[in-house]
């Protein structure tokens, strides 16, 4: 039987290097490969920087390559895809802060959050869907927000992130469908990071309480207790915080 592989989709941002970590830790003997921006800053010392997989989620041209580049790992190591993490994401452009109200809302951050946070995972799946496994148990887990929660928005704001991840939401329900015909046994989690100290979330830093920031490491955890937890279960889909608890949609 070959060895079982996850792959980390933005595997060298804040919570998906936390992730990484926490895997390679809990589950030595299963095949880690991590994706990361070709642009991005990994010094050339981190721990398989070489090794990473370049993935811009911006640019439609790269998925193709990527998902060549994947299953050629994949044969090399004699792995089978069964889980696969989609950690990327971002909250503001380099531009445009999240909107506190309409007048703020401006169309090149709408779309750029909308490409990356909402088309971008769906895109991913399409390219790898292929080699994850038809007969048996696999896992599709997205880093969605509870800002995602159509029934839970109280506070208004936040116009392109809101609608980027209930987008997103709604993708991922659309594919559980299909999945639930074509590969029967895959399970599909949304998940809730909660508010995390890493660069995403540094901007709105001083506005947080110290007891509702979790380290990378601390969200990690809980992330892949809950992912655990939605893999003993039956397949479907749900769309969960950090400590398990459902989210409206």
């Amino acid at each position: 039987m070959s060895r079982q592989a996850t792959l980390i989709v933005g595997g060298y941002g804040g919570v998906g290097a936390a992730l990484a970590d926490a895997l390679a830790e809990q589950e030595p003997k299963t095949l880690l490969l991590r994706s990361r921006r070709a642009q991005s800053a990994v010094t050339a010392n981190s721990e398989g920087a070489e090794h990473a997989l370049a993935l811009d989620l911006r640019d439609t041209r790269q998925y193709a390559d990527f998902a060549a580049a994947v299953k050629a790992r994949l044969a090399a190591a004699d792995a089978t895809l069964t889980r696969l993490l989609i950690a990327s994401g971002i909250l503001q452009t380099a531009a445009q802060r999240p909107e506190r109200g309409l007048r703020e809302l401006d169309a090149a951050a709408f779309h750029e959050l909308m490409t990356v946070d909402a088309l971008g995972p769906l895109l991913v799946v399409q390219a790898l869907l292929p080699l994850l496994p038809r007969r048996e148990a696999s896992h599709i887990a997205v880093l969605s927000a509870r800002v995602g929660s159509i029934g839970d928005n109280r506070l208004g704001g936040w116009y392109s992130y809101r609608c980027a991840k209930a987008a997103l939401n709604q993708g991922f329900v659309t594919l559980s469908r299909e999945l639930a015909r074509g590969h029967k046994h895959c399970q599909v989690t949304l998940l809730h990071p909660g508010t995390v100290d890493t660069a995403l979330a540094a901007p709105f830093r001083d506005s947080v309480p110290d007891d509702s920031l979790q380290t990378p490491a601390q969200s990690a955890a809980h992330l892949l207790a809950v992912m655990q937890a939605r893999e003993a279960a039956e397949p479907g889909i749900a769309y969960l915080d950090w400590a398990g608890k459902p989210i409206p949609w």
